[in-house]
């Protein structure tokens, strides 16, 4: 079941976060807390991509409520990699600064949906 995603970029500056809107979400401060530690390595409950710009996804899982498969994992964030790129292509967005981006809220409201 995914919790969390989270963008941060090469500096380790969060770019966006979403948590689940759920009861299983009792205090998001941890899981942020999780997400900063996890910026080194990536832990059993977190799953990461790297861009080759240095950018990191994060996903956080709850492990004991069912699995997601790599390849599940590995669609996602494709489809969260296209568009993020679509995001940063705006000619009016400032990189380092928060992203505000419907396309990946929607790609991940989706992934909350599923699972």
């Amino acid at each position: 079941m995914a919790l969390c995603v989270a963008i941060y970029d090469k500096d380790d500056v969060l770019l966006f976060l979403r948590l689940k809107e759920d009861k299983m979400v009792a205090c998001p401060s941890e899981v942020q807390r999780f997400l900063h530690c996890s910026c080194d390595i990536a832990a059993d409950k977190s799953f990461a991509y790297l861009t080759n710009t240095g950018t990191k996804f994060f996903l956080v899982t709850d492990a004991e409520e069912g699995t997601l498969k790599d390849h599940e994992i590995r669609l996602f964030f494709k489809n969260l990699h296209a568009k993020y790129c679509n995001a940063i292509s705006n000619p009016f967005y400032a990189f380092g600064s928060p992203l505000s981006s419907s396309k990946i809220d929607a790609v991940v409201k989706e992934l909350f949906a599923s699972f």
